[in-house]
C-alpha cells in the first residue's frame, strides 16, 4: 500500500531539526503563546499527526527584494465533524489535554470556519510565556516522536 503526501505536507525533519520546526509554529507574545494548527475534522481518531506547511516568497512592493515567509502548522486529526464549531471545541480540548493546561487557557482566535487555525494559550500562574513556549515544543516533540513510533 503506497501513500502519497500532498505538496504542502512536510516530510518529517530529522530529530535535531524537529524542535526548530515546531518553534516555527509558535509566536510568543507578552501574555500568551499563539500556535498555528491545521485541522483535519471527521478523522477516525484524534491524534497530532505532524507538520503541515511550506515556504512562501513574499514581497512588500516591486522595488524591495522578496523574503521567505515560513508558514508551518501542527496538523491535528479530530473525530468531530466540521459542523457548528464541534471540531474547534474538540481541537481546543485536545490541545488542552496534550499540553497539560486548563481548557479555559486555550482559545481559538482565528480560523473559526477554516482548516488553518490559530489558538492562543495563556500560561498558568507562575509560568512565563517563554517557559510555556518551551513546554509546548517539548510536549509536541514527544507526541510526534510517539506518533512516528506507532506508525502514524
Amino acid at each position: 500500500m503506497s501513500s502519497t503526501k500532498s505538496k504542502s505536507e512536510l516530510a518529517p525533519p530529522p530529530t535535531f531539526e524537529l524542535r526548530r520546526a515546531l518553534k516555527c509554529t509558535l509566536q510568543v507574545r507578552k501574555a500568551d503563546v499563539l500556535i498555528r494548527v491545521r485541522a483535519q475534522p471527521g478523522a477516525r481518531r484524534e491524534v497530532i499527526v505532524g507538520l503541515h506547511g511550506d515556504l512562501h516568497r513574499v514581497s512588500t512592493d516591486k522595488t524591495s527584494p522578496s523574503t521567505l515567509e515560513i508558514k508551518i502548522e501542527i496538523k491535528i486529526k479530530t473525530l468531530a465533524p466540521p459542523v457548528d464549531g464541534e471540531a474547534n471545541i474538540a481541537l481546543q480540548r485536545l490541545l488542552s489535554e496534550v499540553l497539560g493546561v486548563a481548557t479555559s487557557r486555550v482559545q481559538l482566535i482565528r480560523g473559526q470556519t477554516s482548516r488553518s487555525k490559530i489558538f492562543s494559550i495563556a500560561p498558568e500562574r507562575g509560568c512565563t510565556t517563554p517557559e510555556l513556549s518551551e513546554k509546548i515544543v517539548e510536549t509536541l516533540f514527544r507526541e510526534l516522536s510517539r506518533s512516528d513510533a506507532q506508525g502514524e
